[in-house]
Order: structure tokens, then sequence, then C-alpha cells
């Protein structure tokens, strides 16, 4: 028993790792009766007569031993394979197929399973493939391409090119079609051994600058450039630093405004150059460490001294140099101390507090010395002597040139001879005129007009800030608010400047009027050609012209109103003047000029004066340069048909097709697998189909369809408003309002039987009527109205008479409503 599932082990282990499986196995799940059969013997004993015969007719019994055998049996279980499976060799059951599972193997009884790879059709393990259009599929996975197809890189099997096909894609036909993005290139077509290639270039929106168009809309750069943010720019590359600049070509910098290149980089520059500072930035200078910025001066720096000098400048950071008249204190590194020298000043009695000069003790004064002939300190008289020397206690003397005052003998004028006039004397024989006066040449002072406050250019100064204008000017009071003279004009001038009494100087721009001296016209240099000249060199169009140039303008011809555009000349605002061989079509807006062709042929247009061409989706005939006909193109074959229009096709009976379709068979799409066989192009219907609508479809066929659609062999569809009649097995109308004398004519619509006519009473009850009856009813109220009526009830009497005429004879048969009536009564 051990050895038996180690058996059936081993089988499953086979099965589950074999690469190909031939058979599906399983243990045994049906039973089997099995009888064990053992012999019985048994003895009977048999006891009778028999007659021995003679004359007296003898019996003799007799007594005998009959053994009979039996054949008894025991009944046991045991599993076997059911039915449809048979035992193999390790003791499972693998199931029957009768016919071989190629590609696959026996999973049930009678029943095919394919293998990973394969799958059923009609019965076949067919090998599958993901993508074999256009090809054969031989195994799993594996395509061979039919022919004029070949593998492409993604395992698809695509058109074969007859000829080179450079980054293109072969059409079904062999043809070489550029892939969206290129257009095809007659580079190589001179080429030997390649004139049958078709080479297809990349096509680029926009021009690549800086690059090449390698793809669509891709643009490979050259050399020293690199993509940039506009796909369609390449732009260069710089491998120094071009910080404060533009790259505008491979390693050529190009410096922003107010930077210039200096070595390998762009630095700032600095107008006027910084001095004793560096350019940080354009025109921002810095100050090197120990200097700073002059007043008044962004450039100019100037050293810095901490504690600041006295009486001199700061030389070199942090050291003084004395100005002119001053000394090194020997105190103080930054102080410069005055010089008083002794051949111009006595510092006895005084301290020198700057160059030459000194400043007395108290009482004392400074004064020139008459003992030395030099400045110094003298001592101070009570009162004070003024422009004198104190010669002790009160008594003054006055130096020459001045007198003492009588009243105040201590303090000396100076004397002016002659006297001054407007003027005050300052020193002996020294005038210093009154404020608003100035001395003349003969040093007499005279009143002065500030021409700050008026200039009397072209007048005469009468008084401090007082003019009086010479002739043929006058005072005017600027924006500046300083009161002028100024030229006058009469009459003022236009365009120009008062530049002399009455003489107008024209404006720059400007040039003197024929008409008015005083006016001045603008002037175009280069004239004003259909316009007006409105300022210098600025020319305004005439109404209807455009300007084509700053002094030319030309008629304007509204594209909307009159298009001038091709074969035409404007030649005025909306004035069309056509070309030769045009002529001028102003049926409709806008007018335009119109090529004019002789013999144009149909589906051809005019391009130009008797040159002519196809339109497009039709294709040119010609014989001898002429054009003869324009045949239609259809990219489509037009088998079965012809082209009569653009990829339309005109098929042959029994064939149809759509808009750039080929025409295909009717009877093939139609009918072929749905209700007959296509024979020649006919159809041959089924059992319960005919050729109701042509030879080349089949309908079904039903019987009292007249008023129904026919779906399926006597399978009737009634409209609405009619149903399936049980009698008559056709569709019936439906009424809902019809007595037993009335039929149903149509749905909802009563007819009466026989020659009864239908009447509508008051009450819309439907009544049926005989003929006769109905016309009795008229009669009395007939004759009343013929004696009562008037010329026009003659006529209607005349008219009731024809109705009643055509009653009579049955050939007219109407329904009368009983209202009718009672209004004739």
């Amino acid at each position: 028993m051990q050895l038996k599932h180690l058996l059936w082990l081993i089988g499953v282990l086979y099965i589950c790792s074999g690469q190909y499986v031939v058979r599906a196995q399983i243990q045994p799940k049906c039973k089997e009766a099995v009888r064990e059969y053992a012999p019985k013997s048994s003895i009977n004993y048999e006891t009778g007569y028999v007659s021995c015969g003679g004359w007296n007719n003898r019996q003799v019994s007799y007594y005998c031993a009959k053994t009979t055998c039996s054949l008894q049996y025991t009944t046991s279980y045991r599993m076997v394979c059911c039915s449809g499976y048979y035992n193999n060799t390790v003791g499972l059951c693998v199931p029957i197929c009768d016919a071989p599972c190629v590609n696959g193997y026996c999973a049930e009884p009678q029943k095919c399973k394919c293998l990973e790879g394969y799958t059923m059709v009609s019965g076949v393990c067919k090998p599958t493939c993901s993508n074999c259009q256009n090809g054969t599929c031989v195994a799993p996975n594996q395509c061979i391409c039919n022919k004029g197809f070949e593998r492409s890189n993604g395992g698809t099997c695509v058109p074969k090119c007859t000829g080179i096909c450079l980054n293109g894609i072969c059409s079904a036909n062999g043809e070489c079609n550029c892939a969206e993005g290129y257009f095809k290139s007659n580079a190589i077509a001179d080429i030997d051994g390649l004139g049958n290639a078709t080479l297809c270039v990349a096509s680029c929106d926009k021009p690549c600058q800086n690059g090449q168009c390698v793809g669509r809309n891709r643009c490979q750069c050259r050399d020293g450039f690199q993509p940039s943010d506009d796909p369609f720019r390449c732009e260069p590359i710089c491998t120094t630093d071009c910080t404060n600049g533009v790259c505008t070509a491979p390693n050529i910098c190009e410096c922003n405004e107010g930077y210039e290149y200096d070595v390998d980089r762009c630095v700032p520059v600095c107008h006027p150059t910084c001095y004793k500072g560096a350019c940080v930035q354009t025109n921002v200078c810095e100050c090197y460490e120990g200097y700073q910025k002059m007043d008044g001066s962004d450039t100019f720096c100037t050293p810095s001294c901490n504690p600041p000098c006295e009486n001199g400048y700061c030389d070199e950071p942090n050291e003084c140099s004395c100005y002119v008249g001053y000394a090194r204190s020997s105190l103080y590194a930054h102080r410069c101390d005055p010089i008083c020298d002794s051949k111009y000043v006595n510092e006895e009695n005084g301290i020198c507090v700057a160059p030459n000069v000194v400043q007395c003790k108290e009482n004392y004064h400074l004064t020139l010395l008459p003992q030395s002939n030099v400045t110094g300190c003298e001592q101070n008289c009570n009162p004070v002597c003024v422009n004198g020397r104190c010669l002790g206690g009160t008594r003054c003397e006055c130096h020459e040139g001045y007198v003492a005052q009588k009243d105040l003998p201590n303090i000396c004028l100076p004397v002016c001879d002659p006297p001054c006039e407007k003027a005050q004397c300052i020193a002996p024989n020294v005038c210093e005129c009154h404020e608003g006066h100035e001395k003349n040449e003969t040093h007499r002072c005279d009143p002065v007009c500030n021409p700050a406050v008026v200039d009397c250019t072209n007048g005469r100064c009468t008084a401090v800030n007082v003019c009086i204008c010479d002739e043929g000017y006058t005072l005017q009071v600027g924006e500046d608010t300083v009161a002028r003279c100024v030229p006058v004009c009469i009459p003022p001038c236009s365009f120009a400047t008062c530049a002399k009494p009455y003489e107008c100087q024209c404006w720059k721009g400007y040039s003197e009027s024929s008409t008015a001296p005083s006016f001045c016209d603008p002037v175009c240099e280069d004239g004003c050609e259909n316009g007006t000249c409105v300022a210098p060199d600025t020319c305004q169009c005439l109404h209807g012209h455009v300007p084509v140039s700053a002094s030319v303008c030309i008629p304007y011809c509204d594209p909307e109103v009159v298009d001038c555009a091709i074969g035409g000349s404007c030649i005025g605002p909306n004035v069309c003047e056509c070309l030769e061989g045009y002529e001028l079509e102003s049926t409709v807006l806008p007018d335009r000029c119109i090529p004019q062709c002789f013999d144009l042929v149909d589906n051809a247009e005019c391009f130009s004066p008797n040159q002519t061409r196809c339109v497009a989706g039709y294709e040119a005939v010609f014989d001898e340069d002429v054009l003869q006909e324009c045949v239609p193109i259809c990219e489509q074959e037009c088998e079965n048909g012809t082209c009569i229009s653009p990829n339309q096709c005109s098929c042959f009976e029994g064939y149809t097709a759509g808009y750039n379709e080929t025409c295909t068979s009717i009877c093939e799409r139609d009918c072929e697998g749905h209700s007959g066989v296509c024979v020649e192009n006919l159809c041959q219907c089924f059992d319960g189909y005919s050729n109701l609508v042509n030879a080349y479809t089949c309908a079904p066929v039903c019987k009292g369809c007249e008023h129904g659609s026919c779906l399926m062999p006597d399978e009737c569809s009634c409209f609405d408003g009619y149903e399936m009649s049980n009698q008559t097995d056709a569709c019936e109308p439906i009424c809902s309002n019809c007595t037993e004398e009335m039929y149903c004519k149509s749905p909802d619509v009563c007819a009466c039987y026989g020659n009864k006519s239908l009447i509508v009473d008051e009450e819309n009850n439907m009544l049926c009527l005989a003929t006769a009856e109905s016309i009795s009813q008229l009669d009395n109220n007939m004759i009343i109205w013929a004696i009562c009526g008037t010329l026009g009830g003659v006529a209607i009497l005349s008219s009731i008479a024809y109705i009643m005429n055509k009653r009579y004879s049955g050939s007219f048969d109407t329904t009368v409503r009983m209202s009718d009536i009672k209004h004739i009564n």
C-alpha cells in the first residue's frame, strides 16, 4: 500500500511540474460491484410409479436420488475509474479523448483544454499572439508577417516599403509617407542607388535658432549652445562668469549697461572714476579704509583724520598737513598753530590768533605802530580813538586823510575830495555807493537794475530796479518772475518767436507763410503726398488714405468694402482699378477683381487671367499644355464603381459606398449570413424571406401585415391603432365607439354597413340611417325655405337640390349631423 501511494505522489509531481501536460489525472472516484462465486450441490429424492405395460397394466414404484448444483456468490465494492476515464500505470484515472488534443491536453472525457499560449478555436487549439495584425501566429507570441509586411522594433507587422524609407511610415500599398512633423526632401534623389529612396526631414513650427531641427518641434543645439526656456532657441554657453552681462555667443560675454569686461568678468563702471575707492556698483563708489566721501561728491574719497585736523587738512589717513601760515603744534599732532611774522606783526601786548593776526590784550587795541610801521597793539584811550592814534590820556591824533569831529574829537572821519554823490566816504578819497547803485567809468554812482529782478537789456535803468524799455520793446514778466524788455510784434507771431520789433523768427521745422509774414507753416522736408503737413515732418493723411511712409499717403480700400489685394490697384478711397485680365465684380460685398478665363472646364477655377487649374480633389488632364478636363481623385480604390467626385465612388448596380469608402457588395453585407446566400452578387433568400426591396437583400415575408412591420417570417408587429385579428390573421384597426351596425374602417374611425350613412347628433352620438330616410327629414323644411328665401336662399336651395339628387342616385355617400338638419329647419 505504501508503494502505491508513493507511485501516486510521483505521478502527481510529474503532472504538476511537466512543461507540457498531455492528460489530466485524478484518483478513482466511482464504485464497482465485485461478485465472488462459490459452487454448492444438493440431493433430492423423487418417488412415483411407472407403468410396465402388459395385459394387466402393472405399475411399479420407484425411488430415485437427484443431485442438483448451484453457484452462490458474495458482493463487494472497489474504487474504479468512472465512465470516460481509464486507469494508467500509477493507479490514476485519465480522461479519454478520441480525437488527439493537439497543443493541449485531455481535461475531461472528450474535452480538450489548450496549453498556455493557445486558445480554443472551432475545437482546435491555436496559438495566440498579443499583436499579430497583418501576420500569421505560428506559436505563442511568435508571429510571421504576411507578404508585403515586416516586423518593426515593437514586434508588430507593419507595411514594407518598396524602397528605402527614412523617418517615414510605410502605407498599406508600400508607399513611404512621412510621419507627423516631417516632410519629404529631395536631398538624396540624385545620389546613385538612392533614386527610389524617400528621405523625411523633421519639421519645426519655428526656425531653430543656433540649432538644427531633428524632430517634430525638437531642436538640437550646435556646439557651444544649450537649450533655453524657448524650445526653438538655443542660448550660447559662456564658461567664464557672465554675471552682470549677457552671453551673446559661445564664450563671448556682452556686459550690461554700466559694466565693462575686465580680464574674465563684467565689473561695474563709475563715471567719474572712483578716487581712493572701489567701484562696487554702477556709479557707486566705496571708499578705501581710512577714507571718506567728500561732501557733494559720490566718487571722490578724501582721507579721514580722527580727531579732525585744526587749522589744517587731512593729507593721509590720520595725518594732518597745516594750512599756509600755520605750523605743527608741539603738543598735539592734529593741531596747527598760527604764525605771526615779525616783519608784519608785533605780538607784544597781544596773542597770535591767525597768520599775521594779533588779538590784543585788554585795554589795548590793534593799530599801525608809527615807530616800526608794523601792526601791533597800542594802549587804549578813554574814550577810544577811532581812525586815530592815542597820544595818552584822552588825546587822539587822526591818521592821514582823516579829520576829527568837532563834537567828538576822538572819532576821526575820512575825507573825500570831491565829495561823494549817492555814496558814502568810507576811507580817504574812497566813496562807497549807496545800496542799489554802482560806480561808472567816471567813478560816479548810477542806479542798478538787478538782473534777477529786472533785465533792462533793450532799455534804460532810471532808478533802482526801475527800467524804461527802448522803442519797439515792452516790459514783460516771464515765467521766472523776471521782468524783461521784449520786442513787440503786431499781429502776434504764430509758430514763431518775436526776435526783433515787428519781426517774427519761425521756429525750427517751420517756414514763413506766403500769405502772412507773422504766420509760420510747418515744413515736411520729404513732402506730404495725399496728406497735410500738420507739424514739422508730420504728415496727416487725407480722408480715405493711409500712410506708407512718413511723407507718402496712398488711397485705402477697406477689404470689407472692396478687396483690391489680388488683381487690382487701389487708386482712390475704396476705388479699385482692376489690372488687365481682371474684371470688377460688385454683385456682393466686398467688391473684388476676378480673373477672366476662356473655355473654363468643369471642376476648374480661374486663378489668373487665362490661367486655370483644377479645384482641390481633382486631377488635371492636359493636351499639349492645354487643360482638357479635371477628373476627380479618389484616395480609395473605386473597384466595382467609378470615381465621380473627390473621394466619392459611384458604385455599379449591387454595390454601395460611403464617402472615402470603396464599393462593397450589398449582397455580401446585407444578405450573406443573415437571410440568404449570396450567389453571383444576388441574394437567394431562405424560406420565409423574399427579395421585396431589391435583388441584393432579403426581407421576411408576412401575410396580412399591410398595417404592420414584418419582423420575421410570418411574425408581424402591428402599427399603433391596429391589432392582430385571430379571424383574419391580419392587422385590423381598433375602434372604441362603433355600434353593432358599424364596422371599424380605420383606427377610431367607424363606418356603416351597406348604403347607410353615418350621422352624428348634437350629443355626438353616431347613428346609421338609410339614404331615403335621411333625405325625407329634409323635404318639408326645404319647401318652406324656398318660399321664404331670397335670391340668396334660391342659391342655397339649388345646392340642396344638388345634394338631394346625388343622394337619390345612391352615388353620394356622406355623413350628416342632426344639428345641421335643425339649422336648415
